[in-house]
């Protein structure tokens, strides 16, 4: 039981929110416009605000629900299920099957998780990416700090155990699905944010 469980986060991770969106609004790959990455901030920039907040969203969603379903559906749950299928719903986001194992860069599904482990807590984090993104007006660096962020918070409020460890490796995951920006962010050359009009 559990085995599946973690298998259909990882399935429903993988479904690709924002490819599927913007095919159905604009009848096109996503894939081949701006950025290439198929979450919120690209699709926000080809479709409009609108349906990068929908895409965000659905992500967010993803990873949401499959931590909080944990404690329901296992009545003792085992923080080993909560942590593994945190890690599956992300890779899921990041190497979707339905999309040769390419994927988004998991910051929104990754939210969903840290929401869903540790609810308001996450504001800090919200916090952090609003005001970078605001300051900066690049995503990526926004996404990044607010990523790095996290597991600080979860170790200033729960010390060292699994979920710190969840967060440190999922946030990982994240710096490696952003090393492109980092280097164009280094270079200078990161995409500013900028949403087409709805």
């Amino acid at each position: 039981m559990e085995f599946l469980y973690i298998i259909a986060a990882y399935l429903v991770g993988a479904i690709p929110s924002g490819k599927l969106i913007v095919h159905k609004v604009k009848n096109a790959d996503i894939t081949q416009l701006g950025s290439g990455n198929i979450g919120a901030t690209n699709v926000a920039r080809i479709a409009g605000l609108r349906y990068g907040i929908i895409t965000f969203a659905f992500d967010m969603f993803k990873g949401f629900i499959f931590i909080v379903l944990c404690s329901s559906i296992f009545k003792k749950p085992n923080i080993d299920i909560c942590f593994f299928t945190g890690i599956a719903v992300v890779l899921g986001n990041q190497f979707s099957i339905f999309m040769r194992f390419k994927g988004g860069k998991g910051v929104a599904t990754s939210f969903g998780v840290f929401t869903g482990l540790s609810g308001a807590l996450m504001i800090i984090p919200l916090s952090v990416f609003l005001i970078a993104a605001v300051i900066s007006k690049i995503s990526s660096l926004a996404s990044i700090l607010a990523a790095l962020s996290t597991p600080l918070v979860f170790f200033f409020f729960y010390g060292w155990n699994s979920v710190t460890l969840l967060a440190v490796i999922i946030v990982c995951l994240i710096i490696l699905r952003h090393r492109d920006n980092i280097l164009r962010l280094i270079n200078g050359m990161e995409h500013k944010i900028h949403f087409k009009k709805d």
